[in-house]
């Protein structure tokens, strides 16, 4: 009960939900693979979407990015349409779609770490997501980048009232990773990769 009490109150002092807003944790967005043509495609769907444009049921779409991200939102739009041929049309559309950066986002990533690698990716995912959620609460949260683990993190924080949603095309644990541990192919110590448990 303590900790729900200390939820309720951080969520009443910090946290508003951001009433018909969707936000995607996508850090590298502007990285050009197969994860961000998904990704953009999702968004021009949304922004095209006639029931959407009808009803505003979505107004913001936010995409959480790293913090060291040096594109622009519009260097990143036309590389998208350079890239992939996707055209994002904010002109014509009543949303508005903004870029977050999150600081913690460049520890989640696999190189920061030579040691317990995909157990510190993990962790520092959760609190990226963390740190994402209390700088913007959506109505709606999609995991796109493969942060697993955190999607339970929004829907806690916002004690309910946050949706969350998942595709994931690169997941931190995936069985060719742990292979790749055992194989030392990995950035992990001999000890680590050696080790049965």
């Amino acid at each position: 009960t303590t900790i729900l009490l200390i939820l309720f109150l951080l969520k009443r002092k910090f946290l508003n939900v951001n009433n018909k807003s969707l936000a995607f944790m996508h850090p590298n967005c502007s990285a050009q693979g197969g994860g961000e043509k998904v990704l953009w495609a999702m968004i021009k769907a949304i922004i095209n979407d006639k029931k959407i444009k009808k009803d505003k049921s979505i107004e913001r779409i936010v995409i959480y990015v790293r913090s060291d991200e040096e594109k622009s939102k519009q260097q990143i739009i036309e590389s998208t349409k350079k890239c992939f041929g996707l055209s994002i049309d904010q002109n014509n559309s009543h949303i508005q779609l903004e870029l977050i950066k999150i600081n913690l986002c460049k520890y989640a990533d696999p190189h920061k770490w030579r040691f317990l690698t995909i157990i510190m990716e993990a962790i520092c995912s959760n609190l990226a997501t963390i740190e994402a959620i209390f700088r913007f609460s959506p109505e709606i949260y999609i995991d796109s980048t493969g942060y697993g683990y955190a999607l339970c993190i929004p829907k806690i924080l916002s004690l309910g009232q946050t949706k969350t949603f998942a595709y994931v095309h690169y997941p931190i644990m995936q069985r060719d990773m742990i292979k790749a541990i055992k194989n030392e192919s990995y950035n992990n110590k001999s000890f680590i990769s050696n080790n049965e448990v």
